[in-house]
Protein backbone atom coordinates (compact mmCIF):
# COMPACT_ATOMS: atom_id res chain seq x y z
CA UNK A 1 0.00 0.00 0.00
CA UNK A 2 1.31 3.26 -1.06
CA UNK A 3 2.16 6.02 1.71
CA UNK A 4 2.95 9.61 2.06
CA UNK A 5 5.76 10.72 4.64
CA UNK A 6 4.84 14.23 5.59
CA UNK A 7 7.21 16.42 6.97
CA UNK A 8 5.45 16.86 10.15
CA UNK A 9 5.91 13.38 11.18
CA UNK A 10 3.00 11.94 10.11
CA UNK A 11 1.94 8.94 7.45
CA UNK A 12 -0.92 8.66 5.65
CA UNK A 13 -1.80 5.52 3.03
CA UNK A 14 -4.23 4.87 0.70
CA UNK A 15 -5.08 2.79 -2.26
CA UNK A 16 -3.58 4.73 -5.01
CA UNK A 17 -1.55 8.13 -4.80
CA UNK A 18 -2.07 10.38 -7.98
CA UNK A 19 1.20 13.21 -8.20
CA UNK A 20 0.46 15.99 -10.32
CA UNK A 21 2.83 17.74 -12.41
CA UNK A 22 3.08 20.66 -9.96
CA UNK A 23 4.04 18.38 -7.27
CA UNK A 24 0.58 17.38 -5.23
CA UNK A 25 -0.25 14.32 -4.36
CA UNK A 26 -3.43 13.27 -3.74
CA UNK A 27 -4.43 10.05 -1.47
CA UNK A 28 -7.36 7.90 -2.75
CA UNK A 29 -9.00 5.46 -1.05
CA UNK A 30 -10.62 2.71 -3.33
CA UNK A 31 -12.82 4.88 -5.01
CA UNK A 32 -13.18 7.96 -2.65
CA UNK A 33 -10.80 10.86 -2.90
CA UNK A 34 -9.20 11.11 0.87
CA UNK A 35 -6.88 14.69 0.22
CA UNK A 36 -4.55 16.04 -1.31
CA UNK A 37 -1.18 17.35 -0.31
CA UNK A 38 0.82 20.47 -1.57
CA UNK A 39 4.74 19.53 -2.24
CA UNK A 40 5.89 22.18 0.38
CA UNK A 41 4.37 19.12 3.21
CA UNK A 42 5.73 15.90 1.76
CA UNK A 43 8.67 14.40 2.79
CA UNK A 44 8.94 11.71 0.61
CA UNK A 45 6.73 8.94 -1.59
CA UNK A 46 6.49 5.40 -0.75
CA UNK A 47 5.79 3.40 -2.99
CA UNK A 48 5.76 -0.63 -3.00
CA UNK A 49 4.08 -1.43 -5.62
CA UNK A 50 3.19 -0.44 -9.50
CA UNK A 51 3.62 3.06 -10.84
CA UNK A 52 2.62 4.43 -14.24
CA UNK A 53 2.24 7.87 -15.64
CA UNK A 54 -0.75 9.02 -17.55
CA UNK A 55 -1.18 12.86 -19.44
CA UNK A 56 -4.23 14.71 -20.47
CA UNK A 57 -3.99 17.40 -23.17
CA UNK A 58 -5.63 20.48 -22.29
CA UNK A 59 -6.57 22.85 -25.20
CA UNK A 60 -7.54 26.37 -23.91
CA UNK A 61 -7.60 29.97 -25.78
CA UNK A 62 -6.30 32.99 -25.31
CA UNK A 63 -6.65 36.60 -27.14
CA UNK A 64 -3.96 38.60 -28.60
CA UNK A 65 -5.11 42.73 -30.05
CA UNK A 66 -2.94 43.41 -32.69
CA UNK A 67 -3.17 46.94 -35.45
CA UNK A 68 -5.67 46.16 -38.06
CA UNK A 69 -4.76 45.75 -41.75
CA UNK A 70 -6.55 48.01 -44.33
CA UNK A 71 -8.73 45.33 -45.59
CA UNK A 72 -10.09 45.03 -41.26
CA UNK A 73 -12.93 47.38 -40.12
CA UNK A 74 -11.75 49.33 -37.26
CA UNK A 75 -7.69 50.27 -36.04
CA UNK A 76 -7.27 46.91 -33.99
CA UNK A 77 -8.39 43.44 -34.17
CA UNK A 78 -8.92 41.20 -31.03
CA UNK A 79 -7.47 37.35 -32.29
CA UNK A 80 -8.14 33.84 -30.49
CA UNK A 81 -5.12 32.07 -30.68
CA UNK A 82 -5.22 28.43 -29.66
CA UNK A 83 -2.92 26.99 -26.43
CA UNK A 84 -2.08 23.23 -25.79
CA UNK A 85 -0.79 22.07 -22.88
CA UNK A 86 0.02 18.51 -21.96
CA UNK A 87 -0.71 17.83 -17.89
CA UNK A 88 1.65 14.74 -16.58
CA UNK A 89 0.61 12.57 -13.51
CA UNK A 90 2.00 9.96 -11.83
CA UNK A 91 -0.14 6.85 -10.25
CA UNK A 92 1.24 4.94 -7.59
CA UNK A 93 -1.01 2.24 -6.60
Amino acid sequence: MPALHLKSGGEVKGDRITIKENGWAFLHKGRELEGGYPPSQIEKVEVDDDVYTDSYLHEEEYTETREARRDEPGESVMERKPVHKIELEYHVE
